[in-house]
């Protein structure tokens, strides 16, 4: 085994006698994908919030329009009849559309939340095109054309929570890290 030599007292050593790396490159890499993560975690919360609020205006959007049946007709109205009236009048697939293109909603951004957790970066495009249109459901066909507008801003809200989830985990350009000189082994040169 072969010892390295020993320096004199009071001088440091020279450097290690491997050469060393540098580590700037792999340390803005990892910052990145560390940064990236999160961004994506936020997302996927985001678009989960999004699916709640697409899911929890399908109940209200039904409880609303009872409750205006019921005002309008001064008595109290059961689903069975509801239904039945719609149908009569020829709703009834405007109302199933409505709930169909509000689940819709719901299964492509659960869809979009999963992909986004798994680093897909062209979800978050997608995520943002899912939420205008969704905007844009919501307040023209399911809260003006099917049911109330206050139901079709609860699913607007779902919706502006989907296009901030796309937007939240969109990619960032890679900006490099600043080059900081690497510390220096040697000893510094001695003063005239």
């Amino acid at each position: 085994m072969i010892d390295a030599p020993t320096p004199a007292p009071g001088n440091p050593p020279a450097g290690p006698p491997w050469p060393v790396p540098a580590v700037e490159p792999e340390i803005a890499r990892i910052t990145r994908i560390g940064k990236q993560k999160r961004r994506n975690r936020h997302g996927g919360a985001l678009l989960a919030g999004a699916c709640a609020l697409y899911l929890l205006s399908i109940p209200l959007a039904l409880f609303l329009l009872k409750g205006d049946l019921e005002q309008a007709a001064h008595r109290s109205v059961d689903w069975g009849e509801i239904f039945y009236l719609t149908q009569r009048a020829g709703l009834a697939g405007l109302l199933v559309l409505g709930v169909l293109g509000v689940v819709t909603l719901v299964v492509i951004t659960a869809g979009g939340a999963v992909l986004v957790s798994r680093n897909n970066p062209t979800t978050a495009i997608a995520m943002v095109l899912v939420g205008t249109v969704g905007l844009l459901f919501s307040l023209l066909i399911f809260g003006l054309a099917v049911f109330d507008l206050r139901s079709g801003l609860v699913a607007a809200l779902g919706a502006a929570l989907s296009m901030a989830g796309g937007l939240t985990t969109w990619p960032r350009k890679h900006r490099p890290l600043p080059a900081y000189p690497m510390p220096s082994w040697q000893q510094p040169p001695a003063p005239p």
